[in-house]
């Protein structure tokens, strides 16, 4: 009997759901983030392993070498429609014949993840050339619109060229929220919040209303390469 994974939204949660898949323990007929299983009849959710996830990251590099697992990573955040189908054809392409399939831009999903992820990057650039900042409670604000996750990869680049205050910059597209903070950037994901913010007003809203604890060890380079690296405690 199928059934309906639903998993966190993270990278990692889709590792973990589709690591079930692969190794048979469950059939599924969808695999949905959560913030849009609410029409879901009978959900199966999905715990989020980040060892587990990491496992299978690590997995794909050695059977269609790093630039595979790369751009699986910038595909996720691209913001197509059927993200989830797509990586896994790839994952399932890429374990079975390596790079062969991989790099192989002859082939539809290939040759679509590389598409889309070329729009992510130039999107990102156009993005960070067009920034425009409110000053709110001493914090500069900035509100953009676009379905594909731009923040992760620009928000180094942000957190650097702007250090006279700190910062937010919210993408009503995806709902993430970036925030900088005693000199650290970090990515928030609002909708697991179940509040829709829109204005200025309503993220710095959201942003007094949660207290935000920074993990006390740094993410490792030989690990899992991790979106969001902080946790909410309302």
């Amino acid at each position: 009997m199928k059934c309906d994974l639903v998993y966190d939204g993270t990278l990692e949660g889709l590792f973990c759901a589709l690591a079930m898949i692969l190794k048979r323990r469950i059939s599924a007929s969808s695999v949905t983030p959560r913030r849009r299983a609410s029409s879901i009849e009978h959900p199966v959710y999905i715990g989020t392993d980040e060892v587990l996830a990491g496992r299978l990251f690590r997995y794909i590099e050695g059977c269609a070498g790093g630039a595979a697992a790369q751009l699986i990573c910038d595909f996720f955040l691209s913001g197509m429609p059927d993200i989830e189908p797509v990586i896994y054809r790839y994952i399932c392409g890429s374990i079975r014949n390596g790079r062969i399939y991989a790099d192989n831009l002859e082939d539809p999903t290939v040759r679509y993840m590389h598409r889309a992820v070329r729009d992510l990057y130039r999107q990102a650039g156009d993005v960070l050339q067009s920034l425009e900042y409110e000053t709110v409670g001493g914090k500069d604000f900035a509100i953009i619109d676009t379905p594909q996750r731009v923040l992760p990869l620009i928000k180094d680049a942000i957190a650097q060229s702007h250090t006279t205050c700190d910062l937010a910059v919210f993408n009503r597209g995806d709902g993430l929220l970036l925030t900088t903070a005693n000199g650290r950037a970090i990515c928030l994901d609002t909708c697991e919040s179940g509040r829709d913010l829109s204005t200025v007003t309503e993220v710095y809203a959201y942003l007094l209303s949660h207290r935000l604890r920074y993990m006390a060890e740094p993410v490792k380079a030989d690990t899992f390469p991790m979106l969001w690296q902080v946790t909410i405690d309302d």
